[in-house]
This record gives C-alpha cells, sequence and structure tokens, in this order.
C-alpha cells in the first residue's frame, strides 16, 4: 500500500484543527514513543462505524497497475498498421500491362475476321474479300463499315436475309 507523505498529513491536521476552532492544528505532528493514555470515557453510541478495510488488489490487478501503459498515438498507430501492411502488398504485386493501343485493337480485329475469310482475304467458311470482291458486296465504303463495326447480328436482327448490295453479280 501507497504511504501519505508527511506534508500532507501534516497540512490536513491543520485544516481540521482550523474548522473546529482547534489552535493546536498549527503545529506539526510529531511521533512519541510514550503510549498514548487510554480516555475511560465510553465511546458515542452515534458515531459512525469504522471504515472496512479495502481489499487489496490481486496480484494480476497489481502488476497491470504498475506497468508503463503504451501511448494513445502509439496504439492509434499500431491500430493503423494492418492497412497499411495491407495497402504495401498491394503496391507490391506487379500490374499487367493492357495493351489497347490501335496496333493491338487492330490485331484483334484481324484475327476474328481472318478466321472465316482466311488470312489473305482468298475466302473459306466466309465470302471473298480480295481483288475487289469486296466491292461487289459493298459498293459505298460505309456500308461495309457499318457492317464490320455492327456485324451481322443487326442485319439478322433487322429481318435481312442478305447484307450489302443484293443486286450483286454472282448473286
Amino acid at each position: 500500500m501507497t504511504e501519505i507523505p508527511e506534508h500532507l498529513l501534516n497540512r490536513s491536521k491543520a485544516r481540521r484543527a482550523a474548522g473546529s476552532g482547534d489552535s493546536s492544528g498549527d503545529t506539526p505532528a510529531t511521533t512519541s514513543s510514550a503510549p498514548a493514555k487510554a480516555e475511560s470515557t465510553p465511546a458515542k453510541a452515534d458515531a459512525a462505524p469504522a471504515p472496512k478495510a479495502a481489499k487489496p488488489d490481486p496480484a494480476y490487478v497489481a502488476a497491470a497497475k504498475s506497468r508503463k501503459k503504451i501511448p494513445f498515438w502509439a496504439m492509434s498507430g499500431l491500430a493503423l498498421l494492418p492497412i497499411w501492411a495491407l495497402l504495401y502488398l498491394v503496391a507490391l504485386t506487379p500490374s499487367t500491362k493492357v495493351e489497347a493501343g490501335p496496333l493491338s485493337i487492330g490485331t484483334q480485329v484481324y484475327s476474328n475476321c481472318a478466321g472465316c475469310h482466311g488470312a489473305d482475304g482468298a475466302g473459306g467458311a466466309g465470302r471473298v474479300l480480295y481483288q475487289g470482291e469486296v466491292l461487289k458486296t459493298f459498293p459505298r465504303i460505309e456500308d461495309q463499315l457499318n457492317f464490320v463495326y455492327n456485324g451481322s447480328q443487326r442485319y439478322v436482327a433487322a429481318g435481312l436475309k442478305i447484307y450489302g448490295n443484293p443486286n450483286r453479280e454472282g448473286g
């Protein structure tokens, strides 16, 4: 248990003495080795009972009270540490490069067309596109670009069975 400093005890006695009008409170308390005289007067019945002695804290509570505490600013920093670690891991992973330039888009469109029309446009599953054959189907370039952009699904959805120029030579 913590001892109360002597100067606080003296100040407390002085204030009690000043409040009750006793002049002996201004003098500092002295400890005497002589035993105090026992008073023969009986104790008053209406006096307050002595307070119960405080139960001492268990060892683990006393140890927790005596150790140094973590400062508030350090605790908030430690609480944000997992968020920082997650952001750090995200920053470490290399990003995949997405090639979206005109050459990569053109390569993708060409590979879609070459599957049916052949690598040189000579035909196969689709119509022949080289040596002016495409001009027979699409006499105007706008019609061909519209077909390439929208695909054949728009023609099917509109109810058209044939795309391009229906009066082309060769059918």
